[in-house]
């Protein structure tokens, strides 16, 4: 039996938004229609917002054959320099676009083409038979320059199988009452590999369904979950998102599930969430090179899959192999392995920083600036380089920053506390959360050198 993209029943629905519902015979019936309108294409953007439109995208090209480019974000910027690395590229959007010098393909054209024979595509005609190239998807660059990645059809289909057994175990379907279904809700884009692998390719494969209308800010999330009763939700997310929603005074009791990724959630935030939803709050641990390889319930240890084996090499770094990948895969986290074979994450290795001699995760320094009360968001720098103190960009409505530091030192080392503090209105987060350490490293200095000059050299 061949392998399928879409391992669904025909009238099963995969993506809803409103009233609107796209069952999986639908899906493909659009991924064809696209199909169609590619022609001659060699490789395709998705740049799709919508994330029924991106998945129909990501199946039309496979059914096409070719390399589908998902860009780390969205803006000129991205369009710009892929055009210089891929000139034979076009543009698949759901939406206008200005001119971007690429070749544009609007999938609100596509429709009118829904009768043509050729349009039409049963779930069978979905096989996944190759070891081609089926996405090139880049990595978040937040500690260096974001660089490609090509995945093939086999390792996505194999990753997506792992991920939905995963997510079962997280739904724990046994428990849950016979009335209603599961619905996630992602605050994730598509285009991120977190996203793609459980917001677009599990639904693939597993009886659930996702939301696919607007769901990044709380309320949004809030009207997504539905009547009670009726939806389990599951609530696919980032550490950052969390804290947004706490302050909101978000719902959690009406959810389900929360499974949360990129970047470890801070212990106290983590406990307190996994009392107040029946299922439990779950991590992924993953890299765009490997895709997800490990999880955790909220308060417990990391473990890797069952489907990847790992060893120590000469450098003391983890090195990752499974079937579905095409080479071993090194972790730029420094990782701490317990003796019953779980694991703690202690940073990555260009995370780790050092102070009067003394070493700390910068990530975990983070983790103690954000759980200060009064600080909305916040993270930790080093201005001058290896071995200066700290500053650090603050969210707050608090004036006097001394007491955020009062609060910090009953948190972490005193080596460690910024001897500056600069408040912003918000840090350069990207679409799932993430900070590039050198766009915080350039606001904190024109940050300071503005207020140098307004006070005359004080910072606030």
């Amino acid at each position: 039996m061949p392998d399928h993209w879409l391992n669904r029943q025909a009238e099963s629905p995969v993506f809803v938004a409103g009233e609107v519902c796209a069952t999986a015979s639908a899906l493909a019936s659009r991924a064809g229609s696209i199909a169609a309108q590619l022609g001659g294409t060699a490789r395709v953007v998705n740049y799709c917002e919508d994330r029924y439109a991106f998945t129909a995208v990501f199946l039309a090209a496979l059914l096409k054959g070719i390399p589908c480019y998902l860009l780390p974000g969205r803006g000129d910027a991205y369009l710009q320099s892929i055009r210089a690395a891929v000139p034979d590229i076009s543009v698949v959007t759901d939406s206008e676009l200005d001119d971007v010098g690429l070749p544009v393909i609007n999938i609100a054209d596509c429709e009118t083409i829904r009768g043509a024979d050729d349009s039409i595509v049963s779930i069978e005609a979905m096989q996944a038979d190759s070891d081609r190239i089926a996405a090139v998807v880049f990595t978040s660059g937040t500690t260096g320059v974001s660089k490609p990645l090509n995945k093939s059809v086999a390792a996505l289909l194999q990753g997506a199988r792992i991920n939905a057994g995963i997510l079962e175990t997280f739904i724990n379907r046994a428990q849950l009452p016979d009335s209603g279904h599961v619905r996630v809700i992602p605050t994730v884009p598509p285009w991120h590999m977190y996203g793609l692998e459980w917001s677009v390719l599990v639904p693939c494969l597993s009886d659930i369904e996702v939301y696919s209308g607007a769901s990044f800010f709380p309320e949004d999330v809030a009207a997504a979950m539905g009547e009670p009763g009726e939806i389990h939700p599951c609530l696919l997310t980032t550490p950052h998102h969390l804290r947004a929603m706490v302050a909101a005074a978000f719902p959690f009791e009406r959810a389900h599930t929360i499974i949360s990724a990129t970047a470890p959630l801070d212990p106290d935030l983590a406990a307190a969430l996994d009392a107040r939803v029946s299922g439990g709050v779950f991590e992924i641990y993953g890299c765009s090179e490997a895709g997800s390889v490990a999880a955790r319930r909220a308060g417990g240890s990391f473990r890797f899959f069952d489907d990847f084996d790992w060893r120590i090499n000469n450098n003391g770094e983890v090195v990752l192999t499974a079937g579905h990948l095409s080479e071993p895969v090194v972790l730029s986290d420094t990782i701490k392995i317990e003796p019953d074979g779980g694991f703690s994450i202690v940073g990555r290795q260009q995370d780790l920083i050092k102070v009067a001699g003394k070493r700390a995760s910068l990530a975990e320094l983070n983790l103690a600036l954000q759980s200060v009360a009064s600080v909305q968001d916040g993270m930790l720098l080093q201005p001058g380089g290896d071995d200066q103190r700290l500053a650090a960009l603050v969210v707050t409505s608090v004036d006097d920053v001394a007491a955020i530091i009062e609060d910090l030192r009953a948190r972490v080392d005193p080596t460690f506390l910024p001897r500056r503090i600069c408040k912003v209105a918000k840090l350069p987060r990207n679409d799932t959360g993430k900070v590039s350490y050198a766009e915080a490293l350039r606001l904190f200095e024109s940050e300071s050198a503005a207020a140098a000059v307004k006070d005359g050299g004080a910072t606030s």
